[in-house]
């Protein structure tokens, strides 16, 4: 109970912090210095492909205008590539294993005093949950005084912890709007959350319909086969990434109409990567890597960075840019000195990532955790032997459910790969490392990269002798962050056993 108490505390000592902050700032502000409102652009399994970085066969002109505008993080990765884990770690600067949303909980999109009590005692959203004493971006915004929207999901818990203004699946040019007039009759800033549900599976089918990429025209990972059939697929993806461009064309082109883009801050991010094997649900680079960029008052014009941001992060930038206190709890470090241009300003020394499976029912499933330090990246598992979580969509075409009806995934690449192993026997190894359990094989407990290289992380050098120096170092880095941050799920054995690392 003690401990309890002390939580509860540090969250109550924030939000009265923030209450003298906000008083402070009200009686120096000038009249007519208007806070800027915030539209986060939240596409869903999105890496970072889009024109504006030069992604074959893609045409993305909205996002590439907003990211010229303003500044593109090139190297910006998320810190868990499964959807629900992801957005916690925006919304609280904290890993998933401090946080508690360790997995997908449910997508009760209503206002907590709105949830049924079949919802409120439904298992997996009372177990997979934000941690209480934890504060959330929009708990935070909601104190300082903002109207707060979201669309298209919710897809965190518990609801109580995300009181917005309203909600709304639909992401219109008539909802954008309707947001900005409500938080003007409120006489409030405003804080819009447009998550895009594209480019997630399931993509446009084009067998059925005219789609926009060419397949011939994509350039596809190194870890895919280059096969017709796989061509298709990705094109479709790409497609989807193109479906989103154009809602965030026609969102951008609300506010503007409304006459009020030129003070709000607007952020564009990716959740995590596509619903591919070795993407979404995966510590390799197409799963973690996704595009960020930020527009709007306070930021610099025309900029592009390759220091290292993770989605830590973003809510003590995001805070930080608004001129708002940072709760002590926040385990990510402020970008904002590179959001505003400043001379000398750097990013993260490394970036770490973790994926906790089995999570919706246990806590002693696989883990994997990683760290990347700009060049060479490590991975690291324990209980490497138990099942690994492998999402519907990175392998069914279609998913009968238990009250049968039909799910459609639209998934050509895994059936594909699977059926054309002898041909492909590397690409077949890798996917079958990403669902062990259906292969028979144990993945291995290290994996470490020269990026530099190996851009697409294919030739674990772990093994090697001349290597040792940078596997121990990372070892070291890796077990540091475990420790400091708590992680409660991994022993850190096979890294303290290495004595350089412990």
């Amino acid at each position: 109970m003690r401990a309890l108490r002390t939580r509860s505390s540090l969250r109550g000592g924030f939000f009265a912090g923030l209450a003298i902050v906000l008083l402070a700032l009200a009686e120096g502000a000038a009249a007519d210095d208007a806070p800027p409102h915030v539209l986060f652009l939240l596409t869903e399994d999105h890496g970072s492909h889009l024109g504006f970085v030069g992604t074959a066969g893609v045409e993305t002109p909205h996002m590439d205008r907003l990211a010229a505008r303003g500044v593109y993080f090139e190297r910006a990765y998320v810190n868990d590539p499964v959807c629900s884990p992801s957005k916690a770690n925006l919304y609280t600067g904290t890993y998933a294993h401090t946080n508690g949303l360790v997995a997908n909980t449910r997508d009760f999109f209503v206002p907590a005093e709105k949830l049924s009590p079949a919802q409120r005692f439904e298992p997996i959203y009372r177990r997979v949950r934000i941690r209480d004493h934890l504060p959330t971006l929009v708990e935070i915004l909601d104190a300082a005084g903002y109207f707060t929207a979201a669309s298209g999901k919710l897809h965190v818990a518990p609801n109580e912890k995300f009181p917005y203004d309203m909600m709304f699946r639909e992401n219109t040019p008539a909802r954008a709007l309707a947001v900005i007039e409500a938080a003007a009759a409120a006489k409030k800033p405003w804080f819009f959350l447009a998550n895009l549900s594209a480019p997630h599976r399931p993509f446009r089918n084009s067998e059925e319909v005219a789609i926009g990429v060419d397949p011939a025209a994509v350039e596809l990972p190194a870890f895919l086969p280059d096969t017709p059939t796989i061509r298709r697929d990705f094109a479709e993806y790409l497609d989807s990434v193109e479906v989103a461009d154009r809602q965030v064309g026609e969102i951008l082109g609300a506010v503007a109409e409304a006459g009020v883009l030129e003070n709000t801050l607007v952020l564009l991010m990716g959740d995590h990567g596509p619903a591919y094997h070795r993407g979404k649900m995966s510590l390799y680079p197409f799963g973690l890597h996704v595009p960020l960029a930020f527009a709007g008052p306070g930021v610099a014009e025309g900029r592009r960075t390759r220091e290292l941001v993770s989605g830590v992060d973003v809510l003590p930038t995001l805070l930080e840019l608004l001129g708002l206190p940072v709760p002590p709890t926040v385990q990510g470090r402020s970008a904002a000195p590179l959001v505003r241009g400043e001379a000398g300003a750097t990013g993260a020394e490394a970036v770490f990532a973790e994926i906790i499976h089995g999570g919706q029912s246990r806590d002693d499933g696989m883990q994997e955790r990683s760290v990347f330090d700009g060049r060479w990246k490590l991975i690291y598992r324990e209980n490497a032997d138990r099942p690994r979580d492998v999402n519907a969509d990175l392998k069914f075409w279609a998913l009968e459910l238990p009250d049968g009806r039909v799910q459609p995934w639209h998934n050509r690449v895994y059936r594909e790969i699977v059926a054309r192993a002898a041909a492909f026997p590397d690409e077949h190894r890798m996917l079958a490392e990403i669902d062990p359990q259906s292969f028979g094989v144990t993945p291995p407990t290290f994996e470490l990269y020269d990026t530099e290289a190996d851009p697409g992380e294919l030739e674990n050098l772990a093994d090697l002798p001349d290597h040792a120096g940078t596997l121990t170092r990372l070892k070291r880095t890796l077990a540091g962050w475990l420790r400091d941050t708590a992680d409660p799920f991994t022993t850190r054995e096979a890294l303290i056993r290495d004595p350089a690392a412990g």
